[in-house]
């Protein structure tokens, strides 16, 4: 053999050891990441579902959601769904009393409460900024109706004013017309 085609030799059986297929790899384990869900997440989602739920029932279908909710056991869970329930039907006084629900969740010092607490806050913080804007509207709905009364008595008073005028000017042209009229060539009678 010829040493000049050695490295030509030797670069082909490089090249075909480089073509050689690999032995068959293990395949790789695949994680998925299991995602665990606490009691603070489980409460929000059964809190947001029965709001969801609420909302397709009727007014007669919300008044046995009410008289359930009455004699199911009290609890946190309970008391959130009665305080939605009154956000719902919106009858006066419901508001206030929503708010005295939450505020008992929020206050409520047994563990099976706390998954609601941080849920409670926010809903109350929501409607304590709502009862601020409804009672602001209140006083300006009330501030319009008193300008509105002053317009009316201001126009009034104007009115019976003119009426005065009117009857003033009524009262001069009678007396003018009750007068005898002179001579029109200048002769007295």
């Amino acid at each position: 053999m010829n040493i000049r085609y050695l490295p030509l030799l030797l670069g082909t059986a490089l090249l075909g050891a480089c073509a050689m297929p690999q032995p068959p790899q293990p395949p790789r384990e695949i994680r998925i990441p299991v995602r665990e869900v606490d009691a603070a997440s489980l409460a929000l989602r059964g809190v947001l579902s029965y709001q969801d739920k609420l909302k397709q029932m009727s007014s007669a279908e919300l008044g046995r959601e009410a008289s359930r909710l009455a004699e199911a056991p009290a609890g946190p869970a309970t008391t959130m769904e009665q305080a939605l329930l009154l956000l719902q039907q919106r009858a006066s006084g419901d508001l206030g009393r929503a708010m005295g629900l939450l505020d008992n969740v929020n206050r409520d010092t047994r563990p099976e409460a706390q998954p609601f607490q941080s849920l409670a806050r926010l809903l109350l913080g929501m409607l304590t900024e709502q009862r601020k804007l409804e009672e602001q509207l209140d006083r300006q709905a009330q501030q319009q109706r008193e300008a509105q009364r002053e317009q009316q008595k201001e126009q009034q008073k104007k009115l019976d004013q003119l009426t005065e005028k009117l009857e003033a000017l009524k009262a001069i042209e009678r007396s003018l017309t009750s007068r005898p009229t002179p001579p029109a060539n200048g002769s007295k009678p």
